[in-house]
């Protein structure tokens, strides 16, 4: 049911746009609130047979894409189900691409 769905948690790690991470949990209720999802756009994170989507709000972007699933903002990701080895390794990989950047940038100072 709806209820028991907005009361579960699910590990989110937040990589911001400097670089930096932070890690907690969240429930959907709470994603609900605080970012004005309708509930109906939750079966793109809970569903397993929701293949792909991206659904677009004002100022953020929902989207799903296979196992990497999650909200867009301008200045940050945020990404669900961040305990999951797949879902490790894709923040890994992009964190690694985030330095690398800077670094770049940096030197073209």
């Amino acid at each position: 049911s709806i209820a028991n769905l907005l009361q579960k948690a699910t590990p989110v790690r937040e990589i911001v746009i400097d670089g930096s991470c932070i890690e907690y949990d969240i429930t959907y209720r709470e994603v609900v609130e605080f970012f004005g999802l309708q509930p109906r756009h939750l079966r793109v994170f809970t569903q397993e047979r929701a293949l792909a989507g991206i659904i677009p709000y004002e100022n953020m972007v929902v989207y799903k894409f296979e196992h990497l699933k999650g909200m867009l903002f301008w200045d940050r990701l945020m990404i669900f189900d961040a305990h999951l080895p797949s879902v490790h390794a894709f923040i890994s990989t992009l964190q690694a691409s985030m330095r690398r950047n800077g670094l770049i940038e940096e030197r073209l100072k």
